[in-house]
């Protein structure tokens, strides 16, 4: 069949879908729906002229028209995330659609980030019906593909984004979508002294059989610049389906609060807290800040996942032991600093429209840390003012010592 133009005054044998039509279940796995690919080649199996008579038909609609369209056809490429093949068939039609909503003067952008789908923006469910098999890369995803047609997200989609993160308990594409979308919020600062990313690596490791133990591995960039500029520097993760941050601070405090744990002004401290979504929990934990001479791996290196391997050995030693091995010949210094960050009772996420954050507070004002964290030269900071650090957390009420696994 010959291609047909958009001077053609018949109906072509596949016209463009409907609203009705494109709410309808299994669209994307029904291959009288797939649009052409990209760059100009055609899947054979459909006319050439599917992306020109649809955007021609959209010409001859109003604007609303379209945009129902579109939320339509949005809607279906999201509830399709799971379906095996759709990703390729979805990122087509959104760039479709895209151009489509270009010519109509539509923005795109704001109908993926609008909540019309179930309450919810296109985003959010793309990340709840992610597909998680193997054979699915980050770089094909339909989440990329989404994500970067509704960029820049405006603040509620990103925390939306966020939530949905918590909701499938997923840190490693929250921390993905950290790098690329900006889900923890820099300051203006923060973006001058990190050119405009956030270098920071996070690598959360559930290592107990219990279920109550994890570890969290980080390196922390521009340490000490940011901690002496910007005051603060947070670093957020999701562990045993809650979202923490893991804050180091400058004391703002005339004087320092007993009740809070926040030490007076200048006195640098860490703070833990739960963020909104979350559930309630008690926590015994530590900080532990590692020596830079020992040239400690980065976080989510392979050789810092196999010192867990051996289920028998408790995490805790288990990285002891990797240090140890590291340990250059003749070096005295101690391997590692840590604090224990503890409270009797629960810790609480804040609730809706909240502002106060329940945090656990630890002053780093004693000598020993001054001189590990403040200081030019520590053996602690990085030649790159990078801090190498790590959190153990056991969800279970402190002990007298500190027993994490």
């Amino acid at each position: 069949m010959a291609d047909k133009t958009p001077s053609d005054q018949s109906v072509p044998s596949e016209a463009p879908p409907r609203y009705e039509a494109s709410v309808a279940p299994n669209t994307l796995s029904s291959s009288s729906f797939t649009p052409p690919s990209r760059g100009g080649q055609h899947n054979p199996l459909i006319p050439q002229s599917w992306r020109s008579v649809l955007q021609t038909s959209f010409l001859n609609t109003t604007s609303r028209e379209a945009r129902r369209t579109v939320a339509g056809l949005i809607e279906d490429v999201v509830k399709a995330n799971n379906s095996p093949g759709s990703d390729s068939k979805a990122k087509n039609i959104l760039q479709t659609c895209a151009e489509v909503c270009s010519k109509q003067g539509i923005s795109f952008s704001s109908l993926l980030q609008e909540k019309c789908y179930a309450g919810h923006t296109a985003i959010y469910w793309a990340i709840i019906n992610r597909s998680r098999g193997p054979s699915v890369s980050d770089q094909d995803s339909l989440l990329t593909s989404v994500l970067d047609f509704a960029g820049p997200l405006k603040p509620t989609t990103a925390e939306e984004a966020r939530q949905a993160c918590l909701i499938v308990s997923n840190d490693a594409l929250f921390q993905r979508l950290r790098l690329l979308q900006d889900l923890t919020r820099l300051s203006d600062t923060d973006r001058m002294l990190l050119g405009g990313s956030v270098p920071d690596k996070v690598q959360v490791l559930d290592v107990s059989q219990n279920g109550k133990v994890f570890v969290v591995d980080l390196q922390v960039m521009q340490f000490q610049n940011r901690m002496k500029i910007s005051k603060v520097i947070s670093v957020e993760f999701i562990a045993k389906n809650r979202m923490w941050r893991l804050q180091f601070r400058v004391s703002d405090l005339e004087s320092a609060s007993r009740s809070s744990g926040v030490p007076v002004r200048g006195t640098w401290y860490a703070s833990l807290s739960l963020l909104q979504g979350s559930t309630a929990t008690y926590i015994d934990s530590r900080l532990m800040v590692i020596n830079n001479s020992f040239n400690c791996p980065p976080p989510g290196d392979q050789s810092l996942l196999d010192v867990y391997s051996d289920v028998s050995t408790p995490p805790a030693t288990a990285f002891s032991k990797f240090l140890s091995k590291r340990i250059p010949q003749g070096q005295t210094q101690l391997v590692y600093h840590y604090m224990r960050m503890k409270r009797d009772r629960e810790l609480k996420p804040p609730g809706p429209g909240q502002n106060v954050e329940d945090a656990i507070n630890v002053s780093l004002g004693h000598n020993s840390w001054n001189s590990i964290l403040q200081y030019a030269g520590s053996e602690y900071i990085g030649s790159d003012d990078s801090l190498r650090a790590r959190f153990e957390a056991k969800l279970d009420k402190p002990e007298k010592e500190c027993i994490i696994c």
